[in-house]
């Protein structure tokens, strides 16, 4: 019986995995010439990118900006001109809001065109999914790009990353996934994770019921473990340091186990 309930779980957590790797697959989109207009800056809360001309894309997703569920926020996009000659730029931005790596239709955020930069505000929903996420910026010469993945003439295209939190973003990829919870009886509270991007370390934050040890590991998008560590925790608030200076640049998944039971955060690491 034992077995049965082990390869279940196994088969639950495979599955989780593989989700997770699907939902960090994105197309990809570029211009494949910028002679009449390239992304010359974008800005919008920590993202202050004066990026330049990158020859029709590139990837900025190592820059972040943490956002709140509900909150409105404003994103400024500047197109730059080889020649000096100005063109009616047409922009779309999205936000993979769902993380299944999918850019929809009700992803985008803010669209308009100019010669000149523009400004647009947009909400984040409240069912957004907590977590780090792909922000695709699409900038075509003379027309509105409407295919997230499409190759076009004239334009740029740039990649950065999102990470959501608030109140409403407890809901995560994993929730309907039979033999894994997010708030269990040993984990009276939400795991959490900062920086939002790390680097050498990320702390780990969570609410205890009682005194135990807690056992962290750490794997890649392809299911494999890297890290293995086990922790005391003490009822109320607890916080610990994991060293993360020997984990390459990209998303992990962190699994922490307290009392049987397990919760699950993806975090990124930047170098």
């Amino acid at each position: 019986m034992k077995k049965i309930i082990r390869f279940i779980y196994t088969l639950a957590l495979l599955n989780f995995i593989c989700f997770t790797i699907s939902a960090q697959t994105y197309c990809s989109s570029k211009g494949t010439n910028t002679t009449h207009g390239y992304i010359k800056k974008i800005s919008m809360e920590t993202i202050n990118n004066t990026s330049g001309n990158n020859g029709g894309y590139a990837d900025f997703t190592s820059q972040s900006a943490t956002l709140l569920a509900g909150a409105t926020y404003t994103i400024e996009l500047t197109p730059g001109f080889i020649s000096g000659a100005a063109y009616f730029e047409y922009w779309t931005v999205y936000i993979d809001y769902n993380h299944d790596g999918v850019f929809e239709a009700n992803e985008i955020v803010a669209n308009g065109h100019n010669a000149i930069r523009i400004n647009k505000s947009f909400s984040i929903p409240a069912t957004a999914l907590k977590g780090a996420t792909r922000m695709r910026i699409q900038m075509q010469a003379g027309i509105q790009e409407t295919n997230p993945c499409a190759t076009f003439t004239y334009g740029e295209v740039e990649d950065y990353t999102v990470v959501i939190n608030g109140s409403e973003q407890n809901k995560t990829v994993d929730a309907a996934k039979p033999g894994i919870k997010n708030t269990t009886e040993g984990v009276t509270g939400e795991l959490k994770l900062y920086p939002s991007v790390a680097k050498d370390n990320l702390k780990i934050e969570f609410t205890s019921s009682n005194n135990t040890n807690v056992k962290v590991n750490v794997f890649n998008l392809s299911g494999q473990k890297l890290m293995n560590i086990e922790n005391a925790s003490f009822k109320g608030l607890n916080t610990f340091n994991l060293n993360t200076s020997k984990l390459g640049a990209g998303f992990y998944i962190l699994e922490m186990e307290n009392n049987g039971q397990r919760q699950y955060q993806k975090f990124l690491i930047s170098r």
